[in-house]
């Protein structure tokens, strides 16, 4: 389908959404809830644009919508800092989070609402003109785990 899908000794999860008037989506609730970490993953996306939502189990934190500025038919890696607490967690500020997209970030950016912590990590596809969309993600990685070092997923 694509050549550059293969990526040797991962687990790659699809999601296939057949329908344009719902969303599909992809979600990891937390054992505990985090007031601040790392998500790094790798996605490919070859649609418009897909949706992260970080959530607790009561508030909505970051929302973010990727819009495919880049290369669609390849692999790119994205990473997630996020800061619920007082602030510092990775030189970010109380209710602040930081996107970086192959290792480019775009920038620092508040939460719509402040959240007193991230227990769910989503990622789901986008309303719209296709009859279906579909990505895939690999190596997705917290720094929260103890068998994770942020950047582990990079090669």
């Amino acid at each position: 389908m694509f050549e550059n899908l293969s990526r040797p000794t991962r687990k790659i999860m699809q999601i296939f959404d057949t329908s344009k008037d719902s969303l599909t989506y992809a979600s990891h609730e937390f054992n505990s809830p985090q007031k601040n970490g790392t998500i790094e993953f790798w996605v490919f996306h070859p649609n418009d644009s897909f949706y992260i939502r970080l959530k607790s189990n009561s508030e909505v934190g970051p929302s973010l919508i990727i819009k495919n500025n880049f290369d669609v038919f390849d692999w790119h890696h994205i990473r997630i800092d996020f800061e619920c607490s007082e602030g510092m967690y990775c030189g970010l500020e109380s209710n602040e989070y930081r996107l970086t997209i192959d290792g480019i970030s775009l920038g620092d950016f508040y939460y719509y609402e402040p959240t007193s912590n991230i227990q769910k990590f989503e990622i789901i596809t986008n309303k719209g003109r296709a009859s279906f969309r579909f990505f895939y993600i690999d190596a997705v990685g917290y720094s929260w785990d103890p068998n994770y070092d942020i950047g582990d997923n990079l090669n």
